[in-house]
């Protein structure tokens, strides 16, 4: 009975931990479209590489892609910035919006 019990407890811990790495390769493989649709959008002439003058040119499309929720202000959870690094560019209300 407790090898049963062992046994279930242990497929029970695989699925979850096998659960967890789906939801996670997924997750890093939507981030990784999106960057790659970024990239592509701010590559003008298509030259493979991103100069400043065209990401200066498109900086408020990646804004308008980042902000998920379309309240016009990037939070913490709407970029991969660590959030003692998004808080030191943020205001006080914990935003960076498009006019700051």
């Amino acid at each position: 009975m407790a090898a049963t019990a062992r046994m279930a407890f242990m497929l029970m811990v695989t699925l979850a931990a096998l659960a967890h790495i789906v939801t996670t390769a997924a997750a890093a493989s939507a981030e990784n479209a999106r960057d790659a649709r970024i990239f592509e959008l701010l590559d003008d002439n298509q030259d493979g590489s991103v100069s400043m003058t065209e990401f200066k040119n498109n900086q408020m499309l990646v804004f308008y892609i980042l902000d998920r929720n379309k309240d016009l202000a990037l939070t913490v959870g709407e970029t991969h910035l660590p959030a003692d690094v998004f808080a030191s560019i943020a205001g006080n209300d914990g935003k960076q919006d498009r006019h700051s």
